[in-house]
């Protein structure tokens, strides 16, 4: 998820999302849940070393790290077995090829965290054009069916900026998001005038492996 405009364009495409760096430094906000029970008992972690990835190295941008250092601790072993911020680097890479980014993880997913770390992010980000993307699976591991149904009520909230809708329909039905915290704290964080669901599908659709048995995939985008 990212959020950079300034009003809704009429035609949303990814070029109204991701400008040029002509028109804008690219400093990518990277929000992911934290999976890796080794680091557990760490609750939130941004990083202050750069990304190598095989399309070369991903530079942290230092200032607003620093920045963010005074709320969010900097600890680069919480990211060590943790995948989910690293699969999107290349991609940005692709869009920008020099860009800086600013990667944060949560273990605690709870709304006060997102709101606690949506401030932050704010804050250290004061002045600046940022783009935020969050990552988090949608439902896993269930019937297509199932994750379908359950995943729309959740994409439902998210295209209404419901974030308490969202976390209740999580916790009433005990939907597996993995990173609902990050999704908040984007939604927070950025304060959007907009959202618009892109495309839902799910690993059934890409791989036609086990309907009984299926993630789901979300891509949103927020428009400010």
């Amino acid at each position: 998820m990212n959020s950079i405009s300034k009003k809704s364009p009429k035609n949303k495409d990814f070029s109204a999302i991701f400008m040029s760096r002509e028109e804008l430094e690219l400093l990518v906000t990277a929000l992911a849940d934290l999976l890796d029970e080794y680091v557990d008992a760490i609750m939130l972690a941004a990083v202050d070393e750069d990304f190598l990835t095989p399309l070369g190295q991903c530079k942290i941008h230092e200032g607003i790290a620093a920045d963010l250092e005074k709320n969010v601790p900097c600890n680069c072993a919480a990211h060590r077995y943790e995948h989910s911020i690293e699969v999107q680097i290349p991609f940005i890479q692709f869009i920008d090829k020099d860009p800086r980014i600013v990667p944060i993880i949560m273990a605690d997913q709870s709304k006060a965290a997102a709101e606690k770390l949506a401030g932050s992010i704010r804050e250290a980000c004061k002045g600046r054009d940022v783009i935020i993307i969050a990552s988090s699976d949608m439902a896993h591991y269930i019937p297509k069916d199932d994750a379908n149904k359950l995943n729309s009520e959740v994409l439902d909230r998210l295209r209404k900026k419901d974030v308490d809708g969202m976390y209740s329909v999580i916790e009433e039905k005990d939907i597996s998001v993995c990173g609902f915290g990050p999704m908040a704290t984007a939604i927070l964080a950025t304060e959007p005038s907009e959202i618009d669901i892109l495309k839902y599908s799910d690993s059934w659709d890409s791989l036609r492996y086990d309907i009984r048995s299926v993630v789901g995939y979300g891509a949103a985008v927020m428009y400010r």
